[in-house]
């Protein structure tokens, strides 16, 4: 198809052309200022990897390579965007996917490198937002700082979390020995066994002089309780004046009474027989007298034998306490048994002392290494992150540039509007069959002609056509069905059949 063929399809559908022109348009000016790209910011920071001395000094025979091990490319990406180094950075900056996202925002960019070991490092994280940027970037830069310098120094770490177990260890130990001899020293009252065998010496006498008061207070309790349950149970008719003497005052007033009554009525026989009234009289007195003097004296005898008998309880008792008191004293008296309690308490604190002071020691330098491994590769920001700069910034045309510049291109949708429209109605036209409309069969089709040739064929068969209608007009063909052979066959239905051999189903009338 030639571009006059197309302008001409063009006028023919002029208003087609205008519409869809027109469509294209109101879209580009309804549609454009809704396209909306997102602005990030991004922030970035250098950090510098400077190999340890010993690395540059033993080069020739170990290389720089071993001993910055953080340096390979490689290994660098994998070790900044690891796991275990995200979750520490969405831990610090309170992120819930645990760095998910955050690893798909660094970008790591080798400023410069030497013999494939990264010198200087470029590390970049993006963000909605500058501060946020700036700060997402400074927590991955400051932890992987921390986390390589922990990856190097690992080992010396471990020796010396073991050190410091065996320090503790060390001090509990003699913590312990230290309360034992304190606590040895508090119970024997003494800072030496000397002191406190003198101590016990001193305690022991005391005690023992305790002893003999209390059991020589318990033999004369036990005698005058003796004789008071002699007394009391009559084997004895004596009362016990001995043990009763505080209280003889008491009772001598009824004792008094007792005798006169007695004397009276011995007066009384030597005048009277026993049948006088008198002398009955008289006796009945008497057995009064001694009835309440009996009373008395049995119950200050109970009293004082439940006086006694308590007494002597108490003085058991104490008798008790003190042999008590005598045996733990006579049991610390025992001089092998302290002196070799407190010379192992003495040479246990020693001990521990000296390997106290040794593991100290040993802590002491394995903390040296330790802090000198993290050193050694010492990683130092060289550019601290500002910052986030916005890394993609959109410009948004006037919505008249917009319509001038799309201008030809709704241009060229409508041309193609167009020209699709027309292919689709040339190709999809049903054209009425002549076999269709005579009931007639086909034995076959003719495959349609190119284009070009098509067109020049219906010029020529119109030409042809109008020249066989006014031939018809002035004489009838030769037979009933008007058909004539030349060029091409043709018959009164209208078809022909030329060198092409082309089949028209136009219909003259």
């Amino acid at each position: 198809m030639d571009l006059w063929k197309a302008l001409r399809i063009a006028r023919q559908r002029r208003w087609e052309f205008l519409a869809a022109t027109l469509v294209a348009l109101v879209l580009l000016g309804l549609t454009a200022d809704r396209s909306v790209v997102p602005t990030v910011y991004t922030s970035t920071a250098k950090v510098l990897l400077t190999p340890p001395s010993q690395a540059e000094a033993g080069e020739a025979t170990q290389g720089a390579g071993l001993k910055v091990w953080f340096a390979d490319q490689s290994l660098l990406r994998e070790l900044i965007l690891s796991q275990e180094l995200m979750g520490r950075v969405a831990s610090r900056l309170g992120l819930a996917d645990e760095g998910v996202l955050l690893r798909e925002q660094i970008k790591l960019k080798p400023v410069s490198e030497n013999r494939g070991q990264v010198t200087l490092l470029a590390i970049s994280v993006t963000a909605e937002n500058g501060e946020e940027s700036q700060k997402q970037t400074r927590a991955l830069v400051e932890e992987f700082i921390t986390y390589v310098e922990e990856l190097s120094a690992r080992e010396f770490a471990s020796t010396r979390q073991f050190l410091e177990d065996l320090v503790a260890e060390a001090r509990t130990n003699l913590d312990k020995t230290e309360t034992a001899i304190l606590k040895w020293q508090e119970d024997h009252e003494a800072l030496s066994v000397e002191q406190a065998l003198a101590a016990l010496a001193d305690r022991e006498n005391q005690l023992e002089a305790q002893k003999n008061e209390i059991q020589q207070q318990v033999a004369g309790l036990r005698s005058e309780l003796a004789q008071l349950e002699d007394f009391s149970s009559g084997r004895s008719s004596t009362p016990p004046w001995a043990v009763l003497g505080q209280e003889r005052s008491g009772l001598a007033n009824l004792q008094q009474d007792v005798s006169q009554q007695r004397l009276k009525l011995a007066e009384l026989h030597e005048v009277f027989t026993e049948e006088s009234q008198q002398i009955r009289e008289q006796t009945r007195r008497l057995g009064i007298v001694e009835t309440v003097y009996n009373r008395e004296l049995a119950a200050t005898v109970r009293s004082f034998v439940e006086e006694k008998q308590a007494a002597l309880g108490k003085a058991l008792a104490a008798l008790k306490t003190v042999d008590g008191g005598l045996a733990d004293v006579r049991k610390k008296r025992d001089v092998g048994d302290q002196r070799l309690q407190l010379a192992r308490l003495q040479r246990q604190l020693a001990m521990y002392e000296e390997n106290y002071n040794a593991l100290m020691t040993q802590l002491y330098k394995a903390r040296v290494a330790e802090q000198g491994s993290r050193r050694s590769g010492a990683i130092s920001v060289l550019e601290a992150p500002g910052q986030g700069q916005p890394t993609l910034v959109v410009e948004r045309p006037s919505s008249a540039r917009r319509l001038l510049i799309g201008f030809p291109f709704c241009l060229i949708f409508g041309f193609t509007v167009v020209l699709l429209l027309d292919y689709l109605s040339s190709s999809m036209r049903i054209r009425p069959r002549v076999e269709e409309t005579l009931n007639l069969p086909i034995l076959g089709s003719i495959p349609r002609l190119p284009d070009d040739l098509a067109e020049e064929w219906e010029e020529l068969k119109k030409t042809a056509v109008r020249e066989l209608v006014a031939v018809g007009a002035g004489s009838r063909p030769d037979n009933g069905n008007g058909r004539s052979n030349g060029n091409g066959r043709s018959n009164g239905n209208g078809r022909s059949n030329g060198n092409g051999r082309s089949h028209s189903t136009n219909r003259v009338n």
